[in-house]
């Protein structure tokens, strides 16, 4: 695993200080000032940050995209074929890669927005995907099933995504499902 490799290389570089990292790869002052506290060059520094902060990056991006997500997400529909359903994915690219279902997102103009919405919310069952578009302010009356493809760090985030499936409706019983990767960042 390289790209593990490679980031774990970096960010020993830093003492695993993750605001120290950040701070480097974005901030030039800070960057020279550490170099100067190391005894370095501060286009080391800089070079180790940038670096440090690509491999985070792309470390990010494989995990919200693994292909084994889609897989889980996909046997978790299909056996709830019956049920209205939400996905919440970190891109719109990942939210259209279901290829079937309703898909909702700020690329979209709001009057397409509204139409899919209308569309889901007339239909007795089905799958609603969406990035961010969803997060919060729109209702979506019906949802028994959500999966989360991507964890976010903020709480209100995830409370919101929980309040779109556990709204309270008689007779409901809605599950919840958050995919993630074992030994990543997301299962800690």
């Amino acid at each position: 695993m390289k790209l593990s490799n490679t980031f774990n290389q970096c960010f020993a570089y830093f003492d695993y200080k993750f605001n120290v990292a950040m701070d480097c790869s974005t901030d030039v002052v800070k960057c020279r000032k550490y170099a100067k506290d190391l005894g370095v060059d501060y286009h080391t520094v800089m070079g180790m940050a940038q670096k440090w902060n690509r491999a985070m990056r792309a470390r990010k991006e494989f995990i919200q995209n693994h292909p084994k997500k889609f897989e889980i997400a996909k046997k978790i529909l299909e056996a709830r074929k019956d049920k209205k359903c939400i996905t919440f994915s970190s891109t719109i690219k990942q939210a259209e890669s279901f290829g079937s279902g309703y898909v909702l997102h700020s690329k979209k103009s709001e009057k397409q927005n509204k139409e899919t919405l209308e569309a889901f919310n007339n239909a007795t069952s089905g799958v609603l995907h969406s990035s961010k578009a969803v997060n919060q302010g729109v209702d979506v009356p019906g949802l028994s099933v959500g999966i989360i493809l991507s964890v976010d760090s903020s709480k209100i985030t995830k409370q919101q995504r929980k309040g779109r499936i556990c709204r309270f409706e008689e007779g409901k019983e809605a599950e919840l499902f958050t995919v993630v990767l074992r030994n990543t960042q997301e299962y800690n």
